[in-house]
């Protein structure tokens, strides 16, 4: 399992092994560094890491379940993606 790791230029680190939660971590500046399973890289190999992840994730989702759109509330526009078994 990947561990996904950032420092910020401030010397914050945030750490985790899931791909949704480095997912929404925000490149802020050319100082933050980036380390996947505790090797350094960079911003875009970090980025296309998680996206790899996330597309692995779906990937074995969709082989049990299915997506379907749900409507949510009373406008149409207003839709929800639910996953449900096959």
């Amino acid at each position: 399992m990947k561990r996904y790791t950032t420092t910020y230029s401030n010397g914050h680190t945030e750490e985790t092994s899931q791909w949704n939660e480095a997912s929404q971590w925000v490149n802020y500046d050319d100082e933050q560094k980036f380390f996947l399973s505790g090797k350094p890289v960079t911003s875009v190999e970090f980025y296309a890491a998680v996206q790899q992840a996330r597309e692995a994730a779906f990937d074995k989702k969709n082989k049990t379940h299915k997506q379907v759109h749900v409507l949510y509330g009373s406008s149409a526009a207003c839709y929800v993606t639910k996953w449900i078994p096959r």
